[in-house]
């Protein structure tokens, strides 16, 4: 398993909220009926992992090791509080609180986005298989 942690900043993608989970800082840039908004979210931190297989049994396998790692899978055995809202995409691109896409080699990008008291600085490493 390859888990980054990156700096990632915002583009639109479809977003669908998850109530009792920590939610990034976003402005409303546009809403589109009564259900829909289109979100902007400035700079953030996330964990990703890229999983070769169907687009089923790969978003399986990334958040298990996603949440492994969130849940004390990591150097400091500490638990990380998971963010919302989940999104996932199609399409290759740099953010959603909970994102996965699908990369030009055929695997599957997923990442948690990280909450906002972390910085590259304090964020525990990830434990090797």
């Amino acid at each position: 398993m390859v888990a980054i942690i990156s700096g990632l900043l915002s583009a639109g993608c479809s977003v669908f909220g998850v109530r009792n989970e920590q939610t990034p800082a976003y402005t409303v840039e546009r809403t589109i009926g009564p259900d829909v908004e289109i979100r902007r979210y400035g700079p953030r931190l996330a964990a990703e992992t890229a999983v070769s297989g169907s687009e089923t049994a790969a978003r399986s396998q990334g958040f298990q090791r996603l949440a492994s790692y969130i849940f004390g899978g990591n150097t400091t055995k500490s638990s990380i509080d998971m963010t919302a809202p989940v999104a996932q995409t199609k399409t290759i691109d740099m953010t959603a609180p909970v994102a996965q896409s699908r990369t030009t080699d055929g695997r599957w990008r997923i990442r948690f986005f990280m909450p906002e008291n972390y910085t590259l600085e304090t964020l525990p490493s990830v434990v090797r298989d």
